[in-house]
């Protein structure tokens, strides 16, 4: 969504708005130059799977979010991070269920979470309690579908660990860092999920000609399972799963094929050579065309042709 259609709440068509503006060409990219305070702190960046992605995307988006810190400002939040916000809560209320091992009484637990004192900004933001209820009805879902065909998965103690840390670097150069939502024991292997509070959206679909790794080194971002990849390559676990919370039964579990996984390590190596290049070059440059253009709050600053 466009600055000026959050701003005014209505659609803003580009023709329509160019008819009374002279065209103007954009000579060339802002871009950030490199110097040799930069690339020592690129080299020495710990990176999450969510920074990567950004580097990777768009090292111009990269610098303003992680290196300078910008953060968009509030009349810039819109529906989306009302999301992500929810999906923390419930993120953190999976957690603290799993460690109590108290399934059959979640709502309990949910009610308490969400009326705790921790819990008291996300609360208060406005308009919050529908979101809330949404997620209680999302939950009482899986609940009912997992007890009526005895098949647990969200609502099982099956858990050997949950929010595990781990700590590791690419290809043994890059430092990298993050945390596997939840281990679980299925049937003998052990695998780990990774929880999303969102639809099962076509970004997540695998082509079945080519593999995560292929995709990588022809387009140089990742695929979006690229994080589950990486998270099973630094713990010890025989498969990997995503768990789309807000899906109906038969969309919720996306198993990472086998022929992706086993693919790690020379996806790693890809990720190390794509990061050689980036920090070794002059400048930094944003991308204009990328994956993380639809929700970008710095295109003002990117020079990007249709943000307004």
């Amino acid at each position: 969504m466009s600055f000026l259609a959050q701003e005014f709440g209505i659609p803003v068509k580009t023709t329509a708005f160019k008819e009374h503006l002279r065209e103007k060409k954009i000579a060339e990219k802002p871009k950030i130059v490199i110097d040799d305070t930069l690339r020592k702190a690129l080299k020495d960046f710990t990176y999450s799977y969510s920074s990567l992605e950004k580097i990777l995307a768009c090292p111009f988006l990269f610098y303003h979010q992680y290196i300078l810190g910008i953060e968009p400002p509030e009349f810039m939040d819109d529906e989306e991070k009302i999301n992500m916000h929810m999906g923390n809560f419930v993120h953190k209320f999976l957690q603290n269920m799993s460690t109590a091992r108290n399934y059959d009484n979640w709502e309990k637990l949910f009610d308490d979470l969400w009326e705790s004192k921790e819990n008291a900004a996300l609360r208060n933001i406005e308009g919050i309690e529908i979101y809330m209820l949404n997620a209680k009805i999302f939950l009482r879902e899986i609940y009912e579908d997992e007890k009526n065909s005895g098949e647990g998965m969200l609502f099982a103690d099956n858990a050997l660990a949950c929010e595990k840390r781990f700590a590791g670097t690419i290809a043994g150069s890059y430092k990298i860092k993050g945390f596997a939502d939840r281990i679980v024991s299925i049937g003998e292997k052990t695998e780990i999920i990774d929880f999303k509070y969102s639809k099962n959206k076509a970004k997540f679909k695998l082509s079945e000609k080519t593999t995560v790794l292929q995709r990588f080194q022809e387009k140089n971002v990742l695929h979006p399972t690229a994080q589950l990849i990486i998270y099973k390559y630094f713990n010890e676990a025989q498969g990997a799963r995503f768990y789309f919370l807000k899906e109906t039964s038969e969309e919720r579990q996306m198993e990472i094929p086998e022929i992706n996984i086993a693919e790690a390590e020379d996806l790693m190596r890809a990720i190390k050579e794509r990061l050689d290049e980036i920090i070794g070059s002059d400048e930094l440059l944003p991308a204009h065309d990328c994956d993380e253009c639809e929700y970008c709050r710095f295109q003002a600053l990117c020079g990007r042709e249709d943000y307004y």
